[in-house]
């Protein structure tokens, strides 16, 4: 007698039934992931525009401008906008430092909603908010659901940092929004 080898026609219908159906089940929690990690992108790339924006007015010893815009293709003569997903910074003559544009499909709430979009970094790396902190939040609009939303905390002294809106305040949580 012959050995078999191989597998039959049945062992792969069935080997690739499980593999759909286990892929099936993953998938909406890969598309909520994906989502989320649109919104922490978003996040942190305003992050590191506010970081960038802190250390080149420190290193210049002048004023640096963070410019938040919702143009395409962000220029020094690009429209503040509260909102805006894409961010310019120049320096005190008004010359480029660096822009950056965004693909990501999130909205961005300020507080408090006075913010007008744009903010000025000194030579000591402070700020000149009007309120103390500046909390701008990312989500996606309609609200998806399974989205967990990210927010960026800017300080009048400097502070940087992303936190999660969702966590309590008050309560000593190191990613809450305080």
């Amino acid at each position: 007698m012959k050995r078999q080898q191989g597998v039959t026609l049945l062992e792969l219908m069935v080997v690739l039934a499980v593999v759909g159906l286990l892929a099936a089940a993953g998938l909406p929690s890969m598309f909520q992931w994906l989502s989320n990690v649109q919104l922490r992108n978003g996040a942190d790339g305003l992050q590191n525009g506010l970081r960038l924006a802190q250390v080149e007015a420190i290193r210049r010893n002048s004023t640096v401008t963070l410019v938040l815009t919702n143009d395409a293709a962000p220029t020094t003569s690009s429209t503040a906008a509260s909102t805006g997903r894409n961010w310019v910074l120049k320096d005190s003559a008004g010359l480029l430092i660096q822009a950056q544009g965004s693909q990501s499909t999130y909205v961005q709430t300020p507080t408090p909603s006075t913010f007008a979009g744009t903010i000025v970094f000194n030579s000591l790396g402070g700020n000149d908010l009007a309120s103390n902190t500046l909390l701008l939040t990312f989500t996606h609009s309609p609200a998806k659901s399974g989205d967990h939303p990210m927010a960026v905390l800017l300080t009048k002294g400097g502070r940087v940092r992303m936190c999660d809106p969702a966590r309590t305040t008050g309560t000593g949580d190191p990613e809450a929004c305080e």
